[in-house]
């Protein structure tokens, strides 16, 4: 009998060891068959690289999709932007964390050294040939939401689901994001290394005795090192699959890319978004359909 794409991926995930230290996570190879890896990675080399380049410049209008989404200049320095709505305190305009964060490290010369976010209504203009693939994987995913989350040992549950999907493009060095938890809406947490051959995988922390956390429900992030020992960092190999469940008081970590090439991963959030968020919403009556995330998945009945 024939696997399926996403019974293989899933079945990868449900079949992997938790690691326990410094929290619970599981990291293993092969998370794609070879043959499908092959297809994503090859999309990913042939992007043109120089439209990439400009896709985050100063003078773009682009509008961030998603609470974590990195400004575009415009929208940044625009006080009535949307973003600029959720990243300061409605009192008093003062930006929260994650905006002074960008503003201290990421501004230079007019220009935001940001992430760029690749969701699946943009994969066919930017050449990526994984619609039907990723659409397969995601489906697995909320089918057998419930068994991935009891992997681990803690997590939120949310009864209505859905899934962030994008190709996340982190700049050349220098490139650090910070030490941070993952927000309360989001409850599993799925990235596959893509390009390129050699980098680093995600680094692990635990925080300091003494040291009070941010509010929950936006999830805990910091822009002080001092406040964690570092633990670890994972190793990168493409195919690789890193997961955990989020634990706002455990699971803190951060990535950086020390390469002089473009840094490509396949992410994938399972929990609880906006239906006008670059997400595909669950919806135990009708398909989740999202024009963003320019994908369908039709809802099952044992989620």
């Amino acid at each position: 009998m024939t696997t399926s794409l996403g019974e293989y991926f899933v079945n990868r995930c449900l079949e992997a060891t938790t690691q326990a230290e410094p929290w619970p996570y599981a990291q293993f190879p092969d998370a794609l068959p070879a043959d499908s890896f092959d297809k994503l990675k090859k999309s990913i080399v042939n992007i043109d690289r120089d439209r990439l380049k400009n896709y985050n410049n100063k003078d773009t209008d682009r509008k961030s999709f998603t609470r974590d989404d990195f400004p575009s200049f415009k929208e940044f320095n625009d006080s009535t932007s949307q973003w600029r709505k959720v990243h300061s305190d409605p009192k008093t305009g003062a930006l929260g964390q994650f905006a002074q964060w960008i503003d201290k490290i990421y501004k230079n010369n007019n220009t935001l050294h940001a992430p760029i976010y690749l969701y699946p209504a943009q994969w066919k203009d930017w050449g990526i040939d994984f619609i039907d693939e990723i659409q397969e994987i995601g489906q697995a995913v909320l089918d057998n939401a419930r068994a991935l989350c009891d992997k681990f040992p803690h997590y939120h549950w949310h009864e209505k689901r859905g899934l962030n999907v994008h190709i996340k493009v982190d700049p050349p060095a220098p490139f650090e994001y910070y030490i941070h938890t993952d927000n309360i809406f989001k409850t599993w947490t799925s990235i596959i290394y893509i390009d390129p051959d050699e980098n680093l995988g995600t680094a692990m922390y635990t925080a300091k005795e003494g040291v009070i956390a941010r509010q929950k429900h936006t999830g805990n992030r910091t822009s002080n090192p001092d406040d964690f020992n570092f633990i670890k960092t994972l190793p990168w190999k493409p195919n690789t699959h890193f997961t955990f469940c989020s634990d706002l008081d455990r699971t803190w970590h951060s990535y950086s890319n020390p390469s002089d090439q473009m840094r490509f991963t396949l992410c994938m959030f399972q929990g609880k978004f906006k239906a006008d968020g670059g997400f595909f919403i669950e919806d135990k009556n009708k398909p989740i359909v999202n024009k963003w995330a320019g994908l369908t998945i039709d809802p099952a009945s044992k989620r």
